[in-house]
């Protein structure tokens, strides 16, 4: 368990996880982020996160971006190495966090 009083977090866009994902796994993975706030990431990338982050992980889909022929959900998150959350809530800006809208179609 970490002190408490000094962790570890980072904040990071994610850019959809265009090219350059395999650094942004590598930065997260390497310097041992106690927390990581991601933003425009993947739903499909969520299992290589959580490999990372393997405390407890909240991912909340905000739209769905064609991408490789096909619509995928892209979303922000919040990851934990070693702590769990006590609590977590999504909250639109305007209308319902689900269903998923699909802004590019």
């Amino acid at each position: 368990m970490p002190n408490i009083s000094s962790l570890k977090m980072v904040t990071l866009n994610m850019g959809r996880c265009f090219p350059g994902i395999e650094r942004s796994m590598d930065f997260l993975a390497n310097e041992q982020w106690d927390i990581a706030c991601l933003q425009d990431i993947r739903e499909t990338y969520i299992p290589e996160l959580t490999k990372i982050f393997s405390g407890a992980q909240y991912f909340v889909p905000m739209t769905k971006h064609l991408i490789g022929g096909e619509r995928v959900p892209v979303g922000i998150g919040i990851f934990s190495w070693h702590l769990p959350f006590c609590f977590t809530s999504a909250d639109a800006y305007v209308g319902n966090v689900s269903p998923v809208f699909d802004l590019e179609g």
